[in-house]
This record gives C-alpha cells, sequence and structure tokens, in this order.
C-alpha cells in the first residue's frame, strides 16, 4: 500500500505539472518582445501624422504606451492612445523623439523614431511689427515644398525710394537649425534710426525645413545678391551692404564674404554677393564645420587680400565661438597684406543664448561698437545713441593673452 500510494502521489504531481505547462501562455519562451516603430523622417507640422508600431509584438496581455520628446524649438505632447498604431499632430516645428513602449507581463522593450516636423509653406511667414517685408527667395524644403524667405526692413525716416542708403542685413543663429529673424528686431530698428536700412532675414534651417549648412549659406548668398539686383527700387547703396549676424548667423555672414561655392543655382553669380563690411558676433565652426568637417564651409581657410573690412566680436569664455578663430582670422588678414580689422574680445563672456536686449550688458557693447566700426567704415556719421548699458561693464582682453592661451578649454 504504501508504495502505490506514493505512486499515485507522483502521477498526481506530475498530472499537475503538466496542466501548469498547458495553462502558462506559448508565447514566454517562442516569441520575443519586440517593439517596431515606423514613421516618415520628415512630416508637416499641424498635420496629422500616423506612427505606426503595429509590427511589434501583438497578442493577449501585451501592453503599447506611447511617449513624445521633443527638442530644437519643437514642443513635446502627451499621446494618449496606448495602441500600436496612433495619429499624432505636432503643432509646432522641430525634431521629434517618439517612443513605444511595448510590455508583456514584467518585460519592456522600446521601439523610437526621430522625426523632424517641417514648417508648412502653406502658413506663410509671419508679419512684424515696423517692418516692411520682402520675398528675396522661393526654396525648397527637403520634401520639395516651396517655401518663401522674406528680408525684414526697418526704413529710416524721409526714406524714398531715390535713397541710396546704406544697410546692415543680420543673419540669426541656432546652429542652422533654429532660431528665427525678430532675434535681430530691435538692432534692425536701431540701424534705422541712424539712418541706414535695417535688416534681418529668415533663412532655410534644419528644424522647419529639413535643410543644412550650405544651404544656409546659399540663402544668405542669394540675400545679398537681392539687395544688389534691387537696390533701386529699395533704396539701397550697392556699396554700402554690411552683412552680419551671430554664432551660425556669423558663420553665414563669412561664409557668404569669403566661400566661393554654395552658391544657390538660380543666382545670377555676376553679381557678387560679398558685402562692404562684415560684422562677426562669436561665430561659430569658422575652421571646420560640425557633423560633417567640410573644409569647402570653413571660412578661415579662405580669408585673404579681399575680405571685407571685418568686425570681429567674441567672448574669451566662448566654447563655441572660439576666441582663436577670431584671432587667426585677423592674422590671415594681415598676412594678406588686408588690416582692415577690429577684434574686440570680452573678458569673461561665454557664449550667448536665451533673450536678448541691446540696452544691456554684452549686447549694449556689440551694438555701439559696432555703430563705431560702420561710422569708420562711411556707412554712417556722428556717435552712437545707443542708450549706456544696464549692468555689468564689459570690458576687453589683448587678443595677444588669447593667442598665448590658445587651446586651452574656456
Amino acid at each position: 500500500m504504501t508504495g502505490l500510494a506514493c505512486h499515485r502521489r507522483r502521477s498526481v504531481v506530475l498530472v499537475l505539472l503538466a496542466g501548469a505547462l498547458l495553462a502558462f501562455p506559448a508565447w514566454s519562451a517562442a516569441e520575443k518582445l519586440t517593439a517596431v516603430v515606423q514613421a516618415p523622417p520628415f512630416a508637416y507640422a499641424g498635420r496629422d501624422l500616423l506612427l505606426d508600431g503595429s509590427r511589434s509584438t501583438a497578442g493577449a496581455g501585451v501592453t503599447y504606451r506611447w511617449a513624445c520628446a521633443a527638442r530644437q524649438e519643437a514642443e513635446a505632447f502627451a499621446i494618449t492612445n496606448e495602441t500600436p498604431v496612433v495619429h499624432v499632430v505636432a503643432a509646432k516645428p522641430g525634431h521629434y523623439g517618439f517612443t513605444l513602449t511595448v510590455g508583456r507581463g514584467g518585460e519592456t522593450v522600446r521601439g523610437s523614431a526621430n522625426l523632424t516636423m517641417l514648417d508648412d509653406p502653406a502658413h506663410g511667414t509671419p508679419d512684424y511689427d515696423g517692418t516692411a517685408k520682402v520675398c528675396y527667395k522661393q526654396a525648397t524644403n527637403v520634401l520639395g515644398g516651396v517655401c518663401n524667405l522674406p528680408l525684414y526692413l526697418f526704413k529710416p525716416q524721409g526714406w524714398t525710394a531715390r535713397d541710396r542708403r546704406g544697410v546692415v542685413l543680420l543673419f540669426h543663429g541656432g546652429g542652422w537649425g533654429g532660431g528665427t529673424a525678430d532675434r535681430f528686431l530691435q538692432e534692425a530698428g536701431y540701424y534705422a534710426s541712424r539712418g541706414l536700412i535695417g535688416m534681418t532675414a529668415e533663412y532655410r534651417v534644419g528644424s522647419r525645413q529639413g535643410t543644412g549648412p550650405g544651404e544656409c549659406v546659399a540663402d544668405a548668398k542669394s540675400a545679398v545678391r537681392y539687395l544688389r539686383r534691387h537696390a533701386a527700387e529699395l533704396g539701397v547703396d550697392s556699396q554700402r551692404i554690411a552683412v552680419g549676424g551671430e554664432s551660425a548667423g556669423g558663420h553665414m555672414a563669412a561664409a557668404v564674404a569669403t566661400l566661393p561655392a554654395y552658391n544657390d543655382a538660380a543666382d545670377d553669380l555676376a553679381v557678387s554677393c560679398v558685402p562692404n563690411a562684415l560684422l562677426l558676433y562669436y561665430p561659430f565652426a569658422m575652421e571646420t564645420t560640425a557633423g560633417n568637417r567640410r573644409d569647402d564651409l570653413s571660412p578661415l581657410h579662405f580669408v585673404g587680400p579681399r575680405t571685407p573690412p571685418t568686425l570681429y566680436i567674441v567672448g574669451d569664455q566662448d566654447g563655441i565661438g572660439r576666441a582663436e578663430w577670431g584671432v587667426e582670422w585677423r592674422a590671415r588678414m594681415a598676412r594678406a597684406g588686408n588690416t582692415n580689422c577690429t577684434l574686440l574680445i570680452m573678458a569673461g563672456a561665454h557664449h550667448p543664448s536665451g533673450n536678448h536686449d541691446i540696452m544691456k550688458g554684452c549686447d549694449y557693447f556689440i551694438t555701439r561698437q559696432t555703430d563705431l566700426f560702420l561710422a569708420a567704415q562711411g556707412f554712417l556719421e556722428g556717435q552712437p545713441t545707443v542708450s549706456e548699458a544696464i549692468g555689468r561693464p564689459v570690458t576687453t582682453v589683448d587678443p595677444a593673452e588669447t593667442t598665448r592661451n590658445k587651446g586651452r578649454k574656456p
């Protein structure tokens, strides 16, 4: 009996184990958990976009959770649908990252897709109070859409089309991927108050048109050529065009003046894009272009005897628009017999970001020094009228000190 009872107990245990194995879902051993997201790399902001995770693991007990992250002018938003396929609408252009988390039991895996939501050309371009807007170019984005690129003009008091006014054209920064023309509205308005035509421009950028540095430079060259071709109707003196910008915009201004390549195929190359003066504010990538390392996008390599008179302003602690590039720019001009370069290195100044105000700190210093430089080049007369700086006074360092400290980390 004892042996028979023991055999029966073993049989019961075996039957129970077999039942447990049959009850356990087959996918636990047979199917690996996966999360796959399919989406186009580019789409238009404001339009419906399908995020397809249907190639991910499916079946009973599988859960799906979507999330959105944003950078470069984009704005993250919540995705509430917990299904493998969702429709989303991004209100603002920019770079987005979408993540799908697939779960089953206590296990999770993630799939992701990076997308750029472009500015929809159908939406047009913004208007700014006090400016006249002219389209200097029609260009295509990465999806083939045609977008208008505007110049925003502040005209001086008493301006007429018969005038021959000097121009200050400024390009905003943003790493060729973001930024907007309104960055320099305050400065453009100031130069108009000094008798010039102050201008700021939109150009194609990565977060809105899906383009790169080459297109930025081509657009900047097109803008200068537009000014020269339309000088008579704009009341512009075609021999008094100063071009400048900050960070990536400074790189573009320097590129317009020096680079032989990156001309738009639709431009009339008989019209010079080389400005009569350069205003370089902590320009970025003067020696090599971040991301592609192409020397033909490096303005510093093309400095020579015909480089326009240059005002170069940078901070000695700037790790992005490095001060030694300014030292080398001036040195290369000098070696070519071109001595018209004013280099100002601000002590303790980093690469700026955030809000700007020409009545404060470094922005006041830059605006005042630009005014003095333009007067020396015959663009305007009299003393600067920008108000005294509010806040920390700006001091400069000897460029020779920057040369001795070349290569140090800021």
